[in-house]
Order: structure tokens, then sequence, then C-alpha cells
């Protein structure tokens, strides 16, 4: 499954489209996090940034890294990423 993974996202940065990007480090970062391998998958996670084009995505990036900062007792991460999702502009409106 982590070559399809791979391979898929690999296509989809070939395609330049950036949904389609963030979508595929966010499967990763499933992928990773189901595993209980935390630190990869907040790297997969972290990577969705660039590619986040709405405020639900920021706001479900947010919480991904909050999810494995826990589980990898980095509490630092938390604050940050509270404090990113909480200042996201109209987090309200379409989340």
């Amino acid at each position: 499954r982590l070559d399809k993974l791979e391979s898929d996202l690999a296509s989809h940065k070939t395609s330049l489209v950036k949904e389609s990007i963030r979508v595929g480090h966010s499967d990763l970062g499933d992928f990773h996090a189901s595993r209980g391998d935390f630190a990869t998958a907040l790297k997969c996670y972290v990577r969705t940034r660039d590619y986040c084009t709405t405020s639900r995505h920021t706001l479900s990036m947010c919480l991904a890294v909050v999810k494995v900062s826990i589980h990898m007792g980095n509490y630092t991460h938390v604050s940050n990423y509270v404090s990113k999702a909480e200042a996201t502009p109209d987090a309200g409106s379409d989340a």
C-alpha cells in the first residue's frame, strides 16, 4: 500500500494539481500514523501546508499535526498548531 500511495503522490506532483498533491501527502500521513510511525506522519502532514487552498484544508492539516504531535508527546507542536488553527481566516464559514 505504501508503494501505491508514493506512486500516486509522484503522479500528482507531475500533474501539478495542488489539491491532488495535498491529498497525496495527507493519505501518506494517515498511512504512517495508522502504523504508529508518527514522526513520518508528521512530516507528511506538514508538507500539505503548501497545498492548502481553503480554510478547511488548513484546519484539517492543523488537526492532523495536533493528533500525531500528541502521540509523540510534542506539546510545543500541539500549542503552535492549535494557534494556527484558531488564527485561520474564515475558519467558521467554510469548515
